[in-house]
């Protein structure tokens, strides 16, 4: 993510303000889930009981505790209910877990625990922190969703559970065509499906679900890991046997549903990745995705089961960190049908920290989902545009390009990644260089490209998006995706547009607008990539509190951003003619004065060049106007160890801040004129066309281009 709002809640602490009691009354995160608010539902056979009364941290293994086991919630808005409702996992060990409704009225909580919707673990071996192994399955909701007066024989497992049935948690809750889905389950015995009542939030006791063996009605006995429907677990969509894969979740795009799924260990080291099934019908089939035996579906030896619509990667773009181990995503669509990827990542260098990432996804002609090649920072191609226009011809395709496949069977032990290669594309439609092989449109009249490489036919699409962390650089991208369910590996590709109007001034602006904030807090909202051979221009207000002279801006360098994994420093640069990196004023040169430094840098204006030549040498010279007219040049030089092929520059202030406004004008006198030239420019002054989206001016008033 690029830019997000702080949430609220206080998390898992004291100050913990999400939840509260059926009374109303706020209570910490430990005491949310002690007594459920609905107390009557209708059973399976629609005759209306009581529901009880289930304290979920009750259910939970002994020992365990709802601190730390609060996972993967799924919010939705019921318009029945007139609720925000909260579908919550509630996780224990050895299966002992449960899902769990919340309602609220405003999305920001307090969210009250209406009841569970689903129960795992109740195989009457494990003690629970309420209660004890024997007869646990009478603590939970099992005789009110099918009329058992003992515990069926089939869930009777002993410490197998997870080879036969699910653990219940990370949910996924959908409406479609009038009903309200929960899809959950993670590893052990399978995704699963069961529908939810409108009224309640909570199951929907009156749909029922056969026993079903591969697919057939069959009288309930002893545990069979191909079951397929269970009368109180629902329908199984996906997995089993153990490899089911976590983290589900359902969208429809276009005309398909499609199920991701993530496979693999979270860690950095384990090989999680996510993989894309793709079906008409939001219950199933999901093509490929139901296991009929064991079949690990990672690593150096998994099965290629499923879209991998990304996978690890090394540099690409103007990034020069590898991203790894993606997955547990969710999937956005927004009111025109544009569909968007959210995963968190780790990154080869950067432990087990991770990042939360956005990319656009697309559907290519065969109906298959393939991933923007860079983050979504702005909607520049729609789904639309593909599927209404060829966005680029035959000579605005050819060029030199970076490709990067996404295979299967990558090394994660070793945190293998997939490197980009050069190759070059056509306009007679020919691939050379890294690989060869050739390319075509598919559509005159859409943005549908096939290519074929090594074989393989991949089809994709052409957008237009910005390269990563680089200064309006538009590159032409291309997606695609090969085969069918068995075997669909992703591939990218894409080269800067060759662009006229490509920004080299930049106008960069604190996160934080005050002179309150300690080191390493504030930085710019943005970083900026600049590349071997290039030049940019900074133009900012600098403001300080003037408590010492390097509280004032200050210019990095690296090759990631600010705490991202893998960070190194190439230089840093202070405003106070000194050098961070070399703890001293090694390369920089000034005419300040330093008897009034700190009242000059308060409110000055800075105009700043920086050159990255190709032989690695960085240079920064500035021209410094104060607010009472002073002028004063500020310069810095540094040779950078081997010379990598880009740097990314970001500032970051102490006790101050950066203003890039693009003009310092304080006032504003005029004529009765007015002049309507009908030319659209963006809020930094630069002309744009009718495509561009955002805040624009267009003959002296404001509006939202979209």
């Amino acid at each position: 993510m690029i830019n997000w709002t702080s949430g609220v809640g206080g998390g898992e602490t004291s100050a913990c303000t999400l939840f509260a009691n059926p009374s109303g009354h706020q209570v910490t995160y430990a005491d949310a889930y002690n007594s459920n608010a609905v107390t009557r539902v209708k059973d399976y056979q629609g005759n209306e009981v009581t529901f009880g009364t289930y304290n979920i941290h009750d259910w939970q293994y002994t020992g365990d505790n709802i601190q730390g086991n609060q996972w993967a919630p799924d919010v939705i808005w019921n318009p029945t209910m007139r609720k925000w409702l909260m579908y919550m996992s509630v996780n224990g060990s050895n299966w002992c877990s449960a899902i769990v409704c919340l309602a609220a009225d405003q999305i920001e909580g307090p969210y009250i625990y209406q009841g569970p919707v689903v129960f795992s673990g109740f195989q009457g071996t494990y003690i629970h922190n309420g209660y004890s192994a024997s007869d646990d399955w009478k603590h939970t909701d099992l005789a009110i969703a099918t009329g058992a007066t003992s515990l069926p024989e089939r869930y009777n497992v002993s410490t197998h559970w997870g080879t036969y049935w699910p653990n219940c948690i990370d949910p996924c809750v959908k409406y479609d065509n009038g009903k309200l889905y929960l899809t959950y389950g993670s590893w052990s015995g399978g995704i699963f499906q069961i529908q939810l009542d409108q009224n309640t939030g909570l199951r929907d006791y009156t749909a029922i679900y056969p026993y079903e063996i591969n697919g057939e009605v069959t009288t309930p006995g002893a545990a069979n890991a191909n079951c397929t429907s269970d009368p109180y677990f629902g329908k199984k969509i996906a997995g089993g046997y153990y490899v089911s894969g976590e983290g589900p979740y359902i969208e429809k795009i276009g005309e398909y549903y499609y199920l991701f799924l993530s496979y693999g260990g979270l860690t950095s080291t384990g090989g999680y990745e996510m993989r894309v099934f793709r079906s008409k019908s939001i219950d199933g089939p999901y093509d490929n995705a139901i296991y009929s035996s064991y079949v690990k579906n990672f690593g150096t030896s998994g099965d290629k089961r499923g879209a991998r619509i990304l996978g690890a990667m090394g540099a690409w773009g103007a990034n020069n960190e590898g991203e790894l181990a993606q997955g547990h995503n969710s999937v956005l669509v927004d009111e025109n049908g544009d569909a968007f990827l959210v995963y968190h990542s780790r990154f080869v260098d950067g432990g087990e920290g991770h990042q939360v990432r956005v990319r656009q996804l697309f559907v290519n002609e065969n109906g298959y989902l393939v991933a923007s090649p860079f983050r979504y920072t702005g909607k520049q191609t729609t789904q639309k545009d593909i599927e209404s226009k060829r966005l680029f011809d035959e000579t605005e395709i050819a060029g030199s390009y970076q490709l990067i496949v996404h295979p299967y069977r990558l090394d994660y032990e070793k945190k293998q990644v997939s490197e980009a290669i050069t190759v070059t594309l056509t306009s007679d439609g020919k691939i050379t260089g890294g690989k060869t092989g050739t390319w075509s449109f598919t559509d005159n009249s859409k943005s549908y490209i096939k290519l074929t490489i090594g074989g393989l036919n991949y089809f994709g699409v052409m957008i237009r998006q910005n390269v990563d962390k680089m200064v309006n650089t538009p590159a032409v991208a291309i997606s695609a995706v090969c085969g069918t369910n068995n075997y669909q590996q992703a591939m990218w590709l894409y080269k800067v547009e060759n662009s006229s109007d490509k920004l080299t001034t930049a106008y960069p602006t604190s996160v934080i607008k005050n002179t309150n904030s300690g080191w390493w807090q504030n930085f710019s909202q943005n970083q900026y990539a600049i590349e071997l051979g290039d030049q940019l221009n900074f133009h900012f207000y600098n403001y300080s509190d003037k408590a010492n002279n390097w509280h004032n801006w200050c210019l990095y360098g690296a090759n990631v951003a600010p705490n991202d994994g893998g960070y190194k420093e190439y230089f840093g640069i202070r405003n106070d003619n000194y050098n961070n990196t070399a703890a001293n004023n090694t390369g920089c040169t000034s005419d300040f004065n330093w008897d009034t430094f700190k009242e000059d840098m308060d409110g000055s204006l800075v105009d700043m060049t920086v050159t990255y030549s190709k032989d690695g040498l960085f240079t920064m010279k500035s021209v410094i106007n104060t607010a009472t007219g002073k002028k004063y040049n500020y310069s810095f030089e540094k040779t950078i160890d081997g010379a990598p092929s880009n740097i990314l520059l970001f500032f970051v202030n102490e006790g101050s801040y950066i203003d890039g406004l693009t003009l310092g004008i304080n006032s504003i006198s005029c004529d009765d004129t007015l002049v309507q030239n009908g030319k659209t420019y963006n809020m930094q002054g630069q002309l744009v066309d009718d495509n561009y989206q955002g805040i624009v001016i267009q003959n002296g008033k404001k509006r939202i281009s979209k």
